[in-house]
């Protein structure tokens, strides 16, 4: 069944399988969604003026050369709510955010991101 206001998603991941892989199954639930392999080109999307509700942040994308990048962007994006999907091992952002979400990659993320999405609601007035 799709919502009723799909939301609009950004997926970003270091392995393209897996960001298909969210790509579609996002998708399939009715959700808009824009597939992004670079942390320059998630940065770029963010900052077009694109309607997005959700931003699914994968940390290695971001290599220590763009650390900034990812700053800037889970500090400067408060609206929106952002699902970090990193090993839990790399996840080392302090939690200080209402709107940061934290999945660590495994088996079952793939079904522990679109759970949590379908826990939120649009904007409203998106």
């Amino acid at each position: 069944m799709h919502p009723a206001h799909p939301l609009h998603i950004l997926v970003t991941d270091k392995n393209h399988h897996v960001r298909d892989l969210l790509v579609r199954e996002l998708d399939r639930e009715g959700h808009v969604t824009y597939n992004v392999s670079s942390c320059t080109s998630a940065y770029s999307h963010i900052l077009s003026g694109v309607r997005l509700d959700v931003v699914i942040l994968d940390p290695e994308i971001f290599g220590p050369e763009h650390l900034d990048l990812l700053r800037k962007i889970v500090h400067g994006i408060p609206a929106k709510t952002i699902i970090l999907h990193a090993f839990s091992d790399l996840i080392r952002i302090p939690k200080s955010m209402d709107n940061l979400l934290f999945i660590a990659k495994d088996a079952e993320s793939i079904q522990a991101i679109k759970h949590t999405i379908a826990t939120l609601q649009p904007e409203q007035g998106s």
